[in-house]
């Protein structure tokens, strides 16, 4: 049943390209910056304009059509003669062939000309970039821009601010106006401009000012860097990041990056299972984090987190930095999460995209979107024959009429309203609408009108179901109801008598199972009929309805009185404002603590759930599941015990939850297991529509591939991989406009009847149809979508079938797909790739791959590629397969003919007709199995090396290495079948860190997944260290008198021989108490040693490089020490920290200063409760010399640990590390500037979510009724 649709706003954006002719230009400029030269590459323009050039269109053997090769990757042509004014479509073909590389994947240009005019064409191969002079202007040979400045001479182009000399030319290899030339900078300060030309006529400086004053540029070590100018706006840029150090108070958002359909940055990805680890990390430029957290809130605790992150490692260029959080969850529940960024002033914020559809995210200011995590029972699960069936809707009274006896089985609907009855079964439904005008034929009442369709007639037609390829049915309401869709119950007990009797219900049940088809019936438990036995408003039945009771005086007589609020007036309360649907009471927030109602519905031995499933103790002659309306509002508990009644009689029978929005909280585990995905047809609907079209539920908007790709990956990545198998994907409903209507067709329309609009109503539908049919989920067909039925919003889209009338093609369409999808295992649960997602086209790839499915179900090897093309042209993709499958795999086409595709080269290249779409199937007997994954795999670190090791894997012929910075992702192969087991890594830096993953290959190129990450530091060895300088005895204690400075020195031959501080050398000065000295039973009374450093083991502080010592390379630090008498040592690591060489150890005494007074305690004040923070305030301390600082520590049920320390002018502190419902301890200790020390009282606190009191003032009209609802997802909120 259809109310209204909530859905999120989508926004496309079009770009169009301002299309400006002109002449043919002389040729393009050389290409400096490209070392490759691709002359032996024979490119040619091909398209419809061939035969003006005396040629025959999209001939790609053509000699007339070769571009001129005109240097590093460019090519040219211009037309000999002028084409004639008009539109046009063109690519560029390479090597005569449409398998040759370069740009088949970009589909046809289009060419649009005003005028007769020459035309000259430009491809870069080295950018796979292709324009032409309609387009883009280009600058010309003589006034080319170039670098000028202090920069020339670094690099090699020509004498300092000589435009003349300046080999630094800017190239447009994107043919978008922006030039760019690189170049290896050497560190150090520059100054440059961009002249155009030659001489300094035209010049361009800071800020893409015309003579404006010089650029600046600083480059801290060696590096590879782009200058940009853009022609247009004359601004002039690099893409140079230098390394940040320290804190900036500034975050760089363009480098931060989370995207959740990476697996780098959410891994696994999709919904996760209970107890299982999901990793997120989040990307920022490199040392520009002070610190990284997670907020998340739990939809089902209702609780808000914060955690931190840990920095993990930096991108293998060294660009980027990674934080990283693991998490797992002890319960079912919805995690809604963003993370918070810090650099000393500045905080960011960074969640889901302004369209909260998951992957690629935004960062804001402020807190703007959350992105979405399902975790769902470990233990919840669909039954197979859901995952990927053919399902077909049926709306009885309209389908077949296969028993007349009982069309006239009642007179009356509702009340004393007659039933019209249709004697010709080719009518239009009546729409009390139209009441008034021209031709109606109506009595003007809603939802009385009957045509005859029954359970015998569906029963009779069921071999017409099969022949379709249908494994599922699914009826609308079946149950006594006085209208014609039966969602306003009468009895649950009956089969309404105008379709039929319990007898044809249990034949129908017997004789679709004995066809293979499941049956799902339609129950609605929200709202019954206020013409029926439990309400009876008028009277009508003999039992005492709550109405009538109610009427009588006392409504608790009638054994239904309780299910219903009744007002004292006589109104009651109904569904969204209609009268015949008075609502089941929700009592104390939930209609299962209505007893008689749930014992009626759910808990009796006969409860309606589950006597439908089996109504005569043979399971074979009941439904097998249910499909649930208006279900989100109905309180989801009586959902929970729906489902644990229905299972003792049908393990994880179905229920589909009719939920136009996002339906993942309904599908944790615990009720529902499938829903009918409206999300998923408007998707298919806004990539299809080409306008934009209001269909009555809601506005569609026209979209591309790319978006229809994120639109769906976000389903995908929602729900739970069982539900998104088991999905209910359709193109319409009883709520809905028929599908054809959508896409322009209505027969009954004379503005939207033609054999045009049929044609293209149906292509579009077709092509809905080959996507619906190759997609994950049950593919559900509205009965007589499959026939040309159209028509417009309910209820015009409940008109008959046309038996006799069908449009027999459309139908040997949907047979010949659904065969496809039935024949095809892979189809239904293979997995699920995004292969293509361009403008007018997408492809989806679906793999059955080591005999596996996607739930580890054993098949044989399979794969598939679903396109779909939506433009009015045939389209030629080439498709990257590297991450897919292996070269060789063959596929047929098995919509077109038959036609055969290969892969070859790590692609395939597909052609799509126009407004078509492919189904490719891979031929059978193909090996798609790898080797085992290579297991022990083992990294020894060694001087300039690593050497890797592993075990033999059954059926490898062959390894790939693959090497990153960091763990789980970033992967580059940097060896490709080797042969042996063993691998030495020649080409690192020693002091780096590298992790290692290593895949078996077979013969034919199955490649199995990568073996569990290693890690390895190559380092030199560290020869020696010494030298330790001896600070002088008796110390005296004072933050004003830290020690001298420690000296100590390292020696790794081949890193600090040369001149200046040995790349990735680390150094440490630890300390540690060492006893035994006179001055210990002092410190004991008055130092308070247990607070701040651990006596048993050292405390490291950084040590600073100074400078070199013949071969050696020396560094100091100093120390502020607060108690005792010290040992002390330096310790030396160029691996990261991974091995340490450490000095001798030395000591002296620290002796006590003149001041041996402790401050007064400061008293901490109890915080109060908040979220995911506590704030602390406490009263000042005193001392005879003054306090120092404050240290702040804090216990969460163990010892207390130093957490941060302020100075003494700050009476506060907010602790944001902290998790809700956790209980923590917290102290405050005032300290000296002899490091005498005092501490305050203790606090206990236990920080959670605060609610908040929110009332609401509605001005409303004075009719309005007394009770007004607010509607919403407020948690425990009340009225």
């Amino acid at each position: 049943m259809y109310k209204k649709l909530f859905t999120k706003k989508f926004i496309s954006f079009v770009m169009s390209l301002l299309l400006v002719l002109t002449a043919a230009f002389s040729s393009m400029p050389f290409h400096n910056v490209y070392a490759a030269d691709n002359a032996s590459v024979v490119a040619n323009i091909v398209g419809d304009f061939q035969d003006q050039l005396g040629d025959s269109n999209w001939n790609i053997d053509s000699n007339i059509t070769i571009m001129q090769y005109v240097g590093n990757g460019l090519y040219e042509f211009t037309t000999p003669t002028q084409l004639k004014a008009g539109s046009y479509q063109y690519k560029v073909a390479l090597n005569h062939s449409w398998n040759g590389g370069g740009v088949p994947s970009q589909g046809n240009l289009t060419l649009n000309l005003t005028n007769d005019s020459y035309v000259t064409f430009w491809f870069d191969y080295n950018t796979q970039s292709v324009t032409d002079s309609t387009k883009y202007t280009p600058i010309s040979n003589d006034k080319l821009p170039r670098l000028v400045g202090t920069i020339q001479s670094a690099i090699g182009a020509g004498k300092d601010w000589d435009p003349g000399t300046s080999t630094a030319i800017m190239i447009d290899d994107n043919f978008d106006n922006v030039y760019s030339y690189t170049a290896h900078i050497p560190k150090g300060d520059y100054q440059y401009k961009v002249t155009l030309g030659n001489t300094w006529a035209e010049n361009y400086g800071a800020n893409g000012v015309q003579d404006g004053s010089n650029i600046q540029l600083s480059v801290a070590n060696d590096a590879d860097i782009t200058f940009f100018y853009d022609a247009n706006t004359h601004n002039i840029w690099t893409n140079y990041s230098p390394t940040l150090t320290g804190l900036d108070n500034n975050i760089y958002y363009d480098d931060l990056k989370h995207d959740t359909h990476d697996p780098f940055f959410r891994n696994p990805f999709g919904a996760i299972k209970v107890g299982q680890t999901v990793t997120l990390r989040i990307q920022a430029k490199n040392h520009d984090l002070e610190s990284a957290r997670i907020s998340y809130w739990d939809d089902i605790n209702k609780t808000r987190t914060e955690l931190p992150m840990t920095r993990i490692g930096e991108s293998p260029d060294g660009n980027y930095e990674y934080w990283e959080i693991k998490l797992s969850f002890d319960h079912p529940t919805r995690i809604w999460y963003y993370f918070i960024l810090k650099d000393g002033t500045k905080t960011a914020y960074y969640g889901d995209n302004d369209d909260q559809l998951g992957g690629l995210g935004k960062a804001t200011d402020t807190v703007n979107k959350d992105f979405e995590l399902t975790v769902y029972d470990k233990n919840f699960d669909t039954n197979d024959w859901m995952k990927g069936a053919v399902m077909y809707q049926i709306f009885p009274d309209r389908f077949y009429n296969g028993d007349t006896s009982n069309d006239h089985a009642k007179t009356l609907s509702r009340g004393n309203d007659p039933i019209e009855f249709h004697n010709d079964w080719n009518d239009l439904p009546d729409n009390p609408n139209n009441a008034g005008t021209p031709g109606y034929t109506g009595d003007g009442i809603w939802s009385n009108d009957f045509f005859g369709g029954d359970l015998k007639g569906i029963d009779d037609k069921l071999d017409y179901l099969k022949g379709l390829g249908v494994s599922v049915i699914y009826l609308n309401p079946i149950f006594e109801s006085p209208s014609n869709h039966k969602y306003d119950t009468a009895d649950y007990t009956k089969i309404d008598e105008m379709f039929g009797t319990t007898q044809d219900f249990e034949k129908l049940m017997s004789d679709a199972h004995a066809k293979g088809i499941n049956i799902i019936l339609d129950g609605v438990f929200n709202h019954t009929s206020d013409d029926s036995i439990y309400f009876n408003r008028y009277g009508k039945y003999p039992d005492l309805g709550a109405y009538q009771d109610w009427k009588d005086g006392n409504q608790s007589l009638s054994p239904y009185g309780d299910w219903y609020t009744i007002n004292s007036d006589g109104t009651y309360e109904c569904w969204w404002g209609y009268d015949s649907l008075p609502v089941i009471k929700s009592l104390n927030g939930s209609e299962y603590n209505v007893t008689s109602w749930a014992n009626f519905i759910i808990n009796d031995k006969n409860a309606i759930s589950k006597y439908w499933l089996n109504p005569d103790e043979n399971l074979n002659d009941g439904a097998d599941g249910w499909r649930l309306d208006v279900e989100n509002e109905v309180a989801h508990d009586f959902w929970t015990h729906f489902r644990d009644a229905i299972n003792t009689v049908k393990p994880e029978a179905p229920m589909i939850a009719e939920n136009w929005g996002d339906a993942s909280l309904d599908l944790l585990g615990d009720s529902f297991n499938s829903v009918m995905n409206y999300q998923f047809r408007n998707d298919i609907i806004d990539f299809l529509i080409g306008q934009s079209f209001d269909d009555g539920n809601g506005q569609h908007n026209p979209i591309d591939a790319a978006k229809l790709d994120q639109r769906l990956m976000s389903i995908y990545e929602r729900y739970p991989l069982p539900a998104f198998y088991s999905t209910m994907n359709l193109l319409g409903s009883h709520d809905t406009m028929s599908i054809l209507t959508v896409f322009g067709y209505n027969s009954a329309d004379p503005n939207e009847n033609s054999d045009a609009a049929k044609r293209l109503a149906e292509q579009k539908l077709k092509l809905a149809t080959i996507l619906q049919m190759g997609y994950p989920g049950m593919a559900d067909i509205y009965y007589g979508d499959e026939a040309g039925v159209s028509g417009g919003k309910d209820p015009d889209d409940r008109r008959t079938f046309p038996w006799g009338n069908e449009d027999t093609a459309l139908q040997d369409f949907f047979k010949n797909v659904s065969s496809i999808r039935n024949n095809n295992q892979v189809l239904k649960t293979g997995d699920l790739e995004t292969l293509y997602a361009q403008n007018d086209v997408y492809a989806i790839g679906r793999r059955i791959i080591n005999g596996k499915d996607a739930f580890g179900n054993s098949y044989p090897d399979s794969a598939a590629i679903v396109a779909i093309n939506r433009s009015n042209s045939d389209q030629q993709i080439t498709i990257d397969t590297t991450k897919f499958l292996r070269d060789g795999v063959a596929f047929k086409d098995l919509i077109n003919g038959d036609k055969s595709y290969t892969i070859n080269g790590g692609q395939i290249t597909i052609n799509i007709p126009a407004m078509s779409g492919v189904m490719l199937i891979s031929d059978d007997g193909q090996d798609l199995t790898a080797p085992q994954v290579p297991s022990n795999v083992v990294a020894t670190s060694g001087n300039g090396k690593v050497d890797l090791s592993w075990s033999q894997s059954d059926g490898a012929t062959g390894y790939n290495i693959y090497r990153s910075s960091v763990e789980g992702g970033l992967y580059e192969k940097i060896a490709s079948n080797v042969t042996g087991t063993t691998f030495e890594d020649t080409n690192v830096t020693n002091g780096l860190k590298y992790v290692y993953a290593i895949s078996a290959v077979d013969e034919l190129g199955n490649e199995s997944e990568m073996s569990i990450d290693t890690v390895a530091y190559p380092a030199y060895p560290i020869g020696w260290v010494g030298n330790l300088t001896q600070v002088v005895d008796n110390h005296v204690i004072s933050v004003s008198n830290p020690t001298e400075d420690i000296y100590a020195e390292v020696w790794a031959d081949g890193l600090t021989n040369s001149t200046g501080q040995g790349p990735n050398m680390i150094a440490q000065l630890g300390y540690k108490y060492v006893g035994g000295t006179v001055n210990d039973s002092v410190y004991g009374s008055v130092y308070n040693s247990v607070y701040g450093v651990d006596d048993s083991d050292f405390t490291w502080v950084n040590a600073q490089y100074v400078g070199d010592i013949g071969n050696n390379d020396q560094y100091k630090a100093s120390l502020h020490l607060i108690n005792r008498s010290m040992g002390y040592l330096m310790r030396f690591s160029d691996n990261q920290g991974q091995s340490w060489t450490t000095t001798d150890t030395l000591s002296f005494y620290v002796v006590p200063s003149d001041d041996l007074i402790k401050p007064t305690a400061p008293i901490l004040n109890q915080p109060g409760v908040e979220s995911s923070r506590v704030s602390l305030t406490w009263s000042p301390s005193t001392d005879n010399v003054g306090i120092y600082n404050y240290e702040i520590y804090r216990s969460d049920g163990g010892t207390f640990n130093k957490i941060a320390t302020v100075s003494n002018e700050v009476y506060n502190y907010v602790d944001t590390s902290v998790i809700n419902g956790t209980t923590y301890s917290y102290k405050v200790v005032a300290a000296d500037p002899s490091f005498n020390r005092t501490e305050s009282n203790v606090v206990t606190i236990k920080p959670d979510v605060v609610p908040i009191k929110v009332t609401f003032n509605v001005t409303v009209p004075d009719y309005t009724p007394n009770s007004v609802n607010l509607a919403g997802t407020f948690p425990n909120a009340t009225w």
